[in-house]
């Protein structure tokens, strides 16, 4: 909820980020967003989420068109298998990645830790006037198995969490 109330109050804009491009069609991406009171956020200005050619923004959903009208823009989606073409790309307005599902039960990209460290760097390029870009990782899996964990050794941090820890 932060995240859209600093991007609606703000203009602070955020990266939603999956895996797979197959995770990142506009219908689950709205989806994803369903259970925010979007309304309650932006003082009834708009009351849904819609994605259009990769951005996201506040919309309010049109009863009697039966559609959502874009609104504020107030971040973007994408997928780590396609980290590379955001490279040249510019996100200066970007100041939180949300990387979602980063604990998986599928398989990982080769090199993945590598890929997300070169996008969070595409993200938060130099020459960049505000410096902050945090990054969020979300996952509900807890996998011993996870390159992030083995990599940036954080094997010990996760065998002292209990479930429901952050």
């Amino acid at each position: 909820e932060d995240v859209i109330k600093d991007a609606f109050k703000n203009y602070d804009r955020f990266f939603l980020l999956r895996r797979l491009e197959t995770e990142i069609k506009n219908s689950f991406v709205e989806k994803y967003f369903a259970d925010i009171d979007i309304a309650r956020l932006t003082n009834n200005e708009y009351n849904c989420i819609e994605v259009y050619r990769k951005e996201i923004y506040l919309a309010k959903y049109d009863e009697s068109k039966r559609k959502a009208i874009r609104g504020v823009k107030i971040g973007y989606v994408g997928a780590l298998s396609t980290e590379q073409t955001y490279a040249g790309q510019s996100y200066l307005d970007v100041t939180n990645i949300i990387f979602e599902e980063f604990m998986a039960r599928t398989p990982y990209l080769p090199n993945e830790p590598d890929k997300l460290m070169n996008f969070w760097s595409t993200i938060k390029r130099k020459g960049r006037k505000d410096h902050r870009v945090k990054l969020w990782l979300i996952g509900n899996t807890i996998s011993r198995v996870c390159p992030y964990l083995t990599d940036w050794g954080l094997m010990d941090i996760i065998k002292k969490q209990k479930q429901g820890d952050i």
